[in-house]
């Protein structure tokens, strides 16, 4: 038998946005338009939105790296019966008292999170929604303009704005059925990490949820270990809540090290309009107040060099 053929990337376009939008080469796609709704509805779809100072090049990578499933089940080792061999040649049990069931699993967060990163933790305070124009301008200061162009960042902007001033409750439960082309379930936050000390941005990124899929746009780091903290605090906070799939964009070394592997395009699109259509238990994200990252990583037992 012949492999089967790759499909084009423009049959992943849905047909009611083709009047807006359309393949232009590769992985990219291309519109004049830089519509908050046209971003949310690309976003919702599993479209990556970048820009080039007159367009809109919406990506849809043909391996996107991902982080799935987020919660991890490990053998609970103090729940299962330890042995050991005696001077007689029988087993022993080390303790008779602890639980004989060796089938109990324990939940916990598939983040690789090194034990420097979480000694680092305690020198940095972390938020959600706090400062949106700060961090863009920290991705611009560190980065350039590179995509984040002003067109782009208004639409931003705008579905950020909507996140804040949305209820927190109505927003988590429409979210499983408002699924009308006018009017898409994206969530567009900004991350920050703050230098516990001096209260100053030390590190952030710009992302959006919807469902269980929290997708990272873009983000910086001011200070050393401030990016590897912030990461690592907001992948703890994602499975605390029940996020499902922390999709990462483009493949690169440090998304690896923190655990992320490629997805083909088709297994990608097809997980989004699975994961799309859920709720996570949690809700909004939401951290009005600043909390130690070093408190956050400690919802997550389990500690990868």
């Amino acid at each position: 038998l012949k492999p089967k053929k790759p499909k084009h990337p423009s049959s992943y376009l849905p047909f009611y946005l083709r009047n807006y939008c359309e393949h232009s080469h590769g992985d990219f796609f291309i519109s004049p338009f830089f519509d908050a709704r046209l971003v949310a509805q690309l976003m919702y779809e599993g479209f990556l939105p970048i820009a080039t100072s007159k367009f809109l090049v919406p990506k849809l990578h043909q391996r996107r790296s991902v982080i799935y499933p987020l919660n991890k089940q490990v053998r609970d080792t103090n729940t299962s019966t330890n042995t050991k061999r005696s001077s007689t040649g029988t087993n022993t049990n080390v303790n008779a008292n602890m639980n004989t069931n060796t089938n109990e699993f324990t939940n916990t967060c598939a983040v690789h999170t090194s034990k420097s990163t979480k000694k680092k933790a305690k020198r940095f305070t972390f938020t959600v929604n706090s400062s949106f124009e700060k961090v863009v301008q920290g991705c611009h200061h560190q980065h350039g303009v590179s995509w984040l162009y002003p067109s782009i960042v208004r639409a931003f902007r705008q579905l950020h704005s909507s996140t804040c001033s949305s209820d927190s409750s109505s927003s988590s439960s429409s979210s499983s059925t408002n699924n009308t082309p006018e009017t898409f379930p994206i969530r567009l936050y900004s991350i920050e990490v703050y230098n516990a000390q001096t209260g100053k941005l030390a590190g952030g990124e710009l992302g959006y949820a919807f469902g269980k899929i929290y997708t990272s746009l873009t983000g910086f780091a001011a200070e050393d270990s401030a990016g590897s903290v912030q990461l690592a605090a907001l992948g703890t906070l994602l499975w605390s809540m029940g996020f499902d799939m922390w999709d990462m964009g483009m493949s690169l070394d440090y998304k690896a090290k923190l655990g992320a592997r490629e997805m083909e395009r088709d297994a990608f699109v097809r997980k989004v309009k699975e994961l799309r259509v859920q709720d996570v238990s949690g809700g909004d994200i939401v951290c009005n107040e600043p909390r130690n990252c070093k408190d956050i990583l400690q919802q997550c037992k389990r500690i990868v060099d």
